[in-house]
Parts: structure tokens; C-alpha cells; sequence
């Protein structure tokens, strides 16, 4: 059911979209997109500092309330806009069912609307890329950095959602050598572009994963498929003569 509801409004909400909006949508907007755009961006701009920060337990947090006001002018259906609070809502009326297609759409129209079209009015220069609730900030330097990052936190918090890292620990300046971690990626500013590793959060994700497949009927099965996701999610990260070693690392966390 919900898969339907999201074939019938995601026309709609794509019609919405900033370029900058590049999770959970149509081809061309993944997250490799997501690393090629700010790749191009901080080409262009020479904003090389940079803050990676995500939204913490966003899903749990966004107030339907507020939510359903941000979908009704996109749908301007009433019985629709109800049937899709009845399918997502949770018993205690504060965030959204996970695991189906239709949250993960309704979480980037909720940011769309009370973040992405903000951060337009508030900094038209400054670059904000989201992958979901995953956040880059481009800044042309250390003490912008931490100002835009100040905004970003507030925001959030006025909003019903929160960042996970603070200004030390979220910023990087691509210009002194330093690497960040966005999107399960290692980032660096290399010579002709950016190099782009496997982050070890990345890693630290895959164990997580298959440790919890153990604990389903088809633990085999449930391993397969995590890894599949997994390196297919790192495509980006790995040359094609590193794939062997890829795939033998991951064999061995299997073991």
C-alpha cells in the first residue's frame, strides 16, 4: 500500500525539490551525485571547509503535526493527506514508522520544506547538500564553518530534530589535508579532485549489520544481502583494482 501512495506523490514532491536535494529520489540524484556535486562546488567556489553532520534519530523525531503541514499544500488532497498520516504515524504521534518506502519520502519533504528552503533564504551562497538526513556545508573558511554550523544546529533544534556532532568535531578544512566522513565515505581534497576512501564508520556498519543477521530465520540469506548493499552503496569509494581486496575483507568479517 504505501508503495502506491509513493508512486502517486512522488511526481508531485520532485516538482519540489532543490538540485542540492539528493537522497531518495530519482536517477541522478544518489549519492555519488551527492560527492560529484560538492566536488564541482568547492571547485568553483574554493569553499574547501567543511561541515559533515547528521540528524540524530530523525525518523523518531519529526512531529507529524508539523509534518502533515508540510505535505498538504504539495498533495492538496484532504483524504489522501489522511490516509498517509494514518500509515506512518506512530501510537505516540511523534515520528514515523520506518522500514516502509513512504517514510524516507515524507522525511526529505519535511526537510525540504523546514531546512533545505530556509538555508536558500538565510545563505543563497553557501551550499547546503543533503543525502536524507545526512548534511554538507561548503564554507570558505574555519570561523564561517563554525557560524553556518551554529545555524544548522538551531534550526534543527527549532524544527523538532537535532545534529549528532558539535562544530569540533563536524567541521574539516580540506585545505590543511584533513579528511571528513560523509555519506560512509573518507573525503579528502586530492590534486585533481577529491579522494574518496571507505570510511571506517562504513566498516563499523557492516559488522553491526551482520552480526545482527545471526539473529534472523535465514542468517545466511540476511548476510548476503547486507553485503551486496553495502559494496554497492561503496562503489564510489572503490578503484577497480581494489575490488578483490574489497571483496576479501568483506569475506573475512563473514568468517
Amino acid at each position: 500500500m504505501e508503495r502506491a501512495v509513493l508512486q502517486v506523490i512522488r511526481p508531485l514532491t520532485e516538482l519540489q525539490y532543490l538540485d542540492t536535494n539528493l537522497g531518495f529520489r530519482s536517477p541522478g540524484y544518489a549519492r555519488e551525485d551527492a560527492l560529484a556535486l560538492a566536488e564541482r562546488l568547492a571547485f568553483d567556489t574554493g569553499r574547501w571547509v567543511w561541515t559533515c553532520e547528521d540528524q540524530r534519530d530523525a525518523f523518531d523525531n519529526v512531529p507529524i503535526g508539523r509534518l502533515m503541514q508540510a505535505v498538504q499544500p504539495v498533495i492538496r488532497n484532504d483524504q489522501l493527506c489522511g490516509f498517509i498520516q494514518r500509515l506512518v504515524q506512530t501510537s505516540s504521534r511523534r515520528g514515523i514508522r520506518q522500514g516502509g518506502p513512504l517514510s524516507p519520502e515524507l522525511l526529505n519533504l519535511y526537510n525540504h520544506t523546514y531546512l533545505d528552503l530556509w538555508w536558500q533564504r538565510r545563505y543563497p551562497d553557501v551550499p547546503l547538500l543533503r543525502v536524507a538526513d545526512d548534511i554538507l556545508i561548503l564554507a570558505s573558511s574555519v570561523e564561517e564553518a563554525q557560524d553556518l554550523h551554529g545555524a544548522l544546529a538551531d534550526q534543527c533544534r527549532s524544527i523538532g530534530l537535532s545534529v549528532k556532532g558539535t562544530a569540533e568535531t563536524s567541521i574539516a578544512d580540506l585545505r590543511q589535508g584533513q579528511a571528513t566522513q560523509w555519506l560512509g565515505y573518507s573525503v579528502a581534497r586530492g590534486e585533481r579532485g577529491l579522494d574518496v576512501s571507505i570510511a571506517s564508520r562504513a566498516w563499523d556498519k557492516l559488522v553491526e549489520n551482520l552480526q545482527l543477521s545471526w539473529e534472523t530465520d535465514y542468517p545466511e540469506a540476511h548476510a548476503v544481502d547486507f553485503v551486496d548493499g553495502w559494496i554497492s552503496q561503496q562503489g564510489a569509494a572503490v578503484r577497480e583494482q581494489d575490488v578483490r581486496e574489497r571483496l576479501g575483507s568483506c569475506a573475512a568479517l563473514c568468517e
